[in-house]
């Protein structure tokens, strides 16, 4: 039996909230799986959500609008320790409302076998 995560959000009151990833143009290759170590721009970023200008704490698992798991290395240690299979880690500049880079480094938690919520075939759809 094999064992699996739904990756959800908890809204922690002035905590950050992120706006979409910028400089990437095909972030959908995220969503389908696919490997990106290799190909990940370095210039890609996610902003502070500019919505929320008074929202800045940073989580370790920061809310964002492409519903990617964007990890502080506290996290990313802790999926790495638990051997997470199927996952890769990108790293990934956070920016502040006030453009800065935010400290500490974040990543994305890719993973790069997405599995089926649903069976097309028996769904009818």
């Amino acid at each position: 039996m094999s064992n699996y995560v739904i990756w959800t959000k908890q809204i922690i009151n002035g905590a950050c909230a992120l706006a979409g990833m910028k400089g990437y143009a095909e972030d959908w290759r995220l969503l389908d799986g696919q490997s990106q170590k290799d190909s990940f721009p370095a210039t890609a970023r996610f902003d502070m959500n500019p919505e929320y200008p008074n929202d800045v704490a940073l989580t370790d698992s920061l809310y964002n609008l492409d519903r990617q798991i964007i990890a502080s290395p506290r996290l990313r240690d802790l999926l790495e320790g638990l051997n997470v299979p199927h996952m890769e880690y990108i790293p990934v500049n956070v920016f502040n409302h006030k453009g800065r880079a935010v400290e500490p480094s974040y990543a994305i938690a890719h993973p790069t076998d997405p599995v089926a919520c649903i069976d097309p075939a028996a769904s009818g759809g």
